[in-house]
């Protein structure tokens, strides 16, 4: 009796198991990773011979809606039917890329338990079937395959617009912006192995923030924190909206820079708080306060650059509001100011790059004290750029500013004509866009064969560190 108890509580327990229905994470999580699949993948959709994005739009209700395995796997095979038949291809494929090559090339999520049989035959027939070849969704800068220095992703916007209410996405179109977004990153970013978190991660952790987000701000920091989560400023998907980037994109006329672990303002439109000064809080909390509280919203890969972000948000707000401040002059002396937001982050204002009291800003090219050569690429053009080396290449010593990179392309014209023959100076990680998830190597150089007049003197770089 105790053995056919045993046995009945087996049944009972394990009947239990098979019913369990799969979390809305789950399906979530998975169709993001089938979409993104086969629309890159798959001869038909990779075309765009189907809008794959209305498809996803009709089948996530269905998702939703699925209350077991058997109907979250029956509304994949809709999905994946719409896609159409996918050519069977008559040739072998061998796999030769090194590993460190297609890292963004990871399959084994279609061998997952969450998905029936003849879905899996389905998924496996697109990955064995798959050949190289010239993609719809993605390109590179100059419309080609071959190497370039950013892509271009024609069908799909990932930017976000949540000025107004009424552009409000719906669930559905919220999704579909996060499923976009984080495929393009999973396939075509070459870093995602050093991220901090790994890409599944941070897909499986906002899944359902994107789904239930309530308001068009809680939604653009949603997006802000999944963009944050990449380590990488590149990434930071680009957004239309009044919150700059949380509150507002207005601020008082103050310049800060982030010098020595403080935010010290370097340009000042306003009498009371002069250059040299740090802020020391902004509305009750102190700076470190601040880099506490929005750290998870920039995307930034290393400190630095995250500081670099903070000088521009950290006293930013609405057109005309209030922001409280305190800071510190130079002998520590302290001054509490309210201060109106009333200057467009942006705006020449606020340039870009700006180096305050430099002599040398407004200069092309100079000869200094004995004989030393300076060149400012930032006001130099690349056909100027000839012109600056022939009335410097016998300097002793040439001091080249890029503090400004960059600016523009006269960095590689001159470094053209200073090199004595072709110098290797970086190996390039190139996404190949006619095969998702895999990457080749570029090498960069300066310097042309042959060149009779390289530069023999010192060279002196002058760069910013932040």
């Amino acid at each position: 009796m105790r053995k056919l108890l045993f046995l009945f509580f087996i049944l009972i327990a394990g009947n239990n198991c098979l019913a369990q229905s799969p979390t809305l994470q789950q399906k979530l999580y998975y169709t993001c990773k089938v979409w993104g699949f086969v629309k890159y993948y798959h001869s038909n959709v990779s075309s765009c011979h189907v809008n794959w994005d209305s498809v996803l739009i009709s089948t996530l209700p269905k998702i939703e809606d699925a209350a077991t395995d058997s109907a979250f796997n029956d509304a994949l095979d809709t999905m994946l039917v719409a896609a159409g038949p996918m050519t069977i291809s008559s040739t072998y494929f061998p796999d030769t890329l090194a590993p460190d090559l297609k890292r963004n090339r990871n399959w084994n999520w279609i061998d997952s338990s969450s998905f029936r049989s003849d879905v899996q035959i389905q998924l496996d027939t697109i990955r064995n079937n798959f050949r190289p070849h010239s993609e719809c969704w993605v390109e590179n800068n100059n419309g080609t395959t071959s190497s370039a220095s950013w892509l271009i992703f024609p069908y799909d916007d990932p930017g976000l617009n949540v000025n107004t209410y009424t552009s409000y996405p719906d669930e559905s179109h919220r999704l579909l912006l996060l499923f976009k977004y984080w495929n393009i990153v999973n396939y075509f970013d070459p870093y995602t192995y050093v991220f901090d978190k790994p890409m599944d991660t941070i897909l499986s952790n906002n899944v359902m923030l994107i789904d239930t987000v309530s308001s068009d701000y809680r939604f653009y920091l949603t997006i802000r924190k999944i963009a944050s989560g990449f380590d990488d400023a590149h990434v930071e998907v680009e957004t239309t909206s009044t919150y700059y980037p949380f509150t507002g994109s207005y601020a008082p006329e103050l310049m800060l820079r982030y010098i020595q672990g403080k935010y010290v303002v370097v340009k000042s439109g306003i009498t009371a708080v002069p250059v040299g000064d740090a802020i020391i809080s902004v509305n009750g909390l102190t700076t470190s306060q601040w880099e506490d509280s929005l750290r998870n919203y920039v995307s930034a890969g290393n400190n630095s650059v995250f500081h670099r972000e903070m000088c521009k948000c950290l006293l930013g707000g609405t057109l005309s509001s209030v922001v409280n401040i305190v800071c510190a002059d130079t002998t520590g002396v302290t001054n509490s100011i309210p201060l109106p937001r009333t200057t467009p982050i942006g705006l020449p204002v606020f340039p870009k790059y700006f180096y305050p009291a430099d002599s040398l800003t407004g200069i092309t090219w100079t000869t200094m004290g004995c004989g030393l050569g300076y060149i400012n690429l930032w006001n130099i053009s690349i056909a100027g750029t000839d012109s600056a080396y022939s009335n410097l290449q016998n300097a002793p010593a040439i001091i080249v500013d890029i503090r400004n990179y960059p600016a523009n392309l006269s960095a590689w014209e001159l470094g053209n004509l200073m090199y004595a023959a072709p110098q290797m100076f970086s190996k390039l990680t190139i996404p190949d866009t006619s095969y998702p998830g895999t990457f080749s190597w570029a090498y960069d150089s300066l310097g042309i064969i042959g060149n009779a007049t390289p530069y023999t003197g010192t060279i002196i770089l002058l760069f910013r560190v932040c």
